[in-house]
């Protein structure tokens, strides 16, 4: 899942599939607030419930409401102003989009260069506005980047392979 809470609008470098998840996490937000919507409809045409009762539960799906509306407004600046990023047509040099292979001393590991939305580093997937992103942009195959992790030394990793998803 991409998460957008708390960004500021800017443009955005994203994948095609990236820009599909925003597209379905837009959906499935604005389904919550119609579902909020027809909530407070029922609240406004409940006779049974005391004036206090209903006041709290329309104040709580009003509240509801406004923090689902601010989802939608950022959702919708993010997919009309992203900057859709094109698969790379060539694996001699990393670029946003690539499945990179490095080794360090005898493992290996495989990342994908993302956009900064599509970041997941438990899944691989490293944004290039990253420290660890950017060490990899433009390097080749056999060339050595340093990776120092928080609170630890440093360690030397080689570029094994570049791949590009056909």
């Amino acid at each position: 899942m991409i998460t957008v809470s708390g960004l500021e609008p800017k443009r955005y470098r994203i994948t095609p599939g990236g820009i599909e998840e925003l597209s379905r996490q837009l959906a499935v937000i604005r389904r919550q607030r119609i579902q909020i919507a027809n909530e407070m409809r029922d609240i406004s045409s409940e006779s049974g419930m005391t004036n206090a009762l209903e006041d709290s539960a329309m104040t709580i799906s009003r509240s509801r409401a406004a923090e689902i509306d601010d989802q939608i407004m950022l959702l919708e600046r993010i997919i009309a102003t992203a900057h859709v990023i094109q698969q790379p047509r060539t694996n001699e040099c990393v670029q946003i989009g690539s499945r990179v292979w490095i080794q360090v001393n005898e493992a290996k590991y495989q990342y994908i260069i993302v956009g900064p939305l599509e970041a997941n580093p438990t899944q691989g997937k490293i944004s290039n506005e990253s420290p660890f992103g950017q060490s990899l942009l433009g390097k080749r195959v056999n060339d050595h980047i340093e990776i120092a992790p928080p609170r630890s030394d440093a360690v030397i990793a080689k570029i094994i392979s570049i791949e590009i998803d056909e």
